[in-house]
């Protein structure tokens, strides 16, 4: 009955530990998808809009494009 009990406690603690990271590994991936779609001044207010009131997606067509025009994915 310890046995299982310890066993237990062990299996919370890392699942407690597990979660912890994702949150640290997925909160800035996050952060990077909602902020692609956000004007530019948007990005900067605090607090952070997690939301954006407006999404362009014309931010992705600039990052190929580039800014002259003449960007070239190798």
């Amino acid at each position: 009955m310890k046995k299982k009990i310890i066993s237990i406690t062990i299996d919370v603690i890392i699942w407690i530990f597990l979660l912890g990271f994702a949150a640290i590994v997925l909160i800035p991936l996050a952060f990077m998808f909602t902020a692609s779609f956000m004007p530019s001044n948007e990005i900067m207010k605090m607090p952070y809009p997690w939301i954006p009131s407006e999404f362009r997606w014309q931010n992705y067509w600039q990052a190929i494009k580039g800014n002259d025009g003449n960007f070239l994915f190798l």
